[in-house]
């Protein structure tokens, strides 16, 4: 049987993930006996880009200039480990267990962050905008329900180029809001760190 390609092995590993082809028909179409990374990384890429643009997005609108430079590791680390699956490299696959470790730890910080743990505060500019803006989550003024209204006069401590406004009526804070973005990184990697060991 010839030597498949690697765009080849992952067609194959789609439809593995996509039609529920299992690993002795995958073989007979010329792909390896076990593919469990490969079939792992097709069948869950799309939840992982899906959740991380996402979460890059609501981080660019609120300025959030640590979460933004940490997604885009991330999404760069995810392309890594996906070609080193499909090339079998260790190293890239290593890599990228150690990054997604690196990745459950910032998202536990994250929640620890907004949850105000321990000593440390979600007023505080310095950790997420790298105290550059005065900027908070995007979600602080347009969560669901939120209704923002401009304080006047505002203090003499505020900034002439920012607004002064209070934020009420949310049926969500913002806190719990980018905890929940969070927890699904966390779960997203978790599961994937699961279905890995376990095949």
């Amino acid at each position: 049987m010839s030597e498949k390609t690697p765009l080849v092995l992952v067609n194959i590993c789609l439809k593995n993930a996509n039609e529920g082809l299992n690993y002795e028909e995958a073989a007979e179409l010329g792909a390896p006996r076990k593919l469990p990374l490969i079939h792992i990384a097709a069948k869950h890429i799309w939840s992982y880009w899906v959740s991380v643009l996402e979460r890059q997005i609501f981080d660019f609108l609120g300025y959030q200039w640590a979460p933004i430079l940490a997604n885009f590791i991330h999404i760069i680390v995810v392309i890594l480990g996906l070609f080193g699956t499909i090339q079998y490299r260790p190293r890239y696959i290593t890599g990228y267990a150690v990054w997604l470790i690196l990745w459950v730890t910032w998202n536990v910080f994250v929640i620890c962050f907004y949850l105000e743990a321990g000593d440390l505060s979600k007023e505080t500019d310095l950790i997420l905008t790298f105290n550059i803006s005065m900027h908070r989550s995007w979600w602080m003024e347009n969560g669901p329900g939120c209704t923002v209204t401009s304080v006047t006069p505002a203090p003499d401590w505020a900034p002439e180029d920012h607004r002064y406004i209070t934020v009420s009526g949310c049926f969500l804070e913002y806190q719990y809001i980018e905890v929940a973005h969070s927890s699904l990184q966390i779960f997203l990697a978790g599961s994937l760190i699961y279905r890995a060991t376990t095949s």
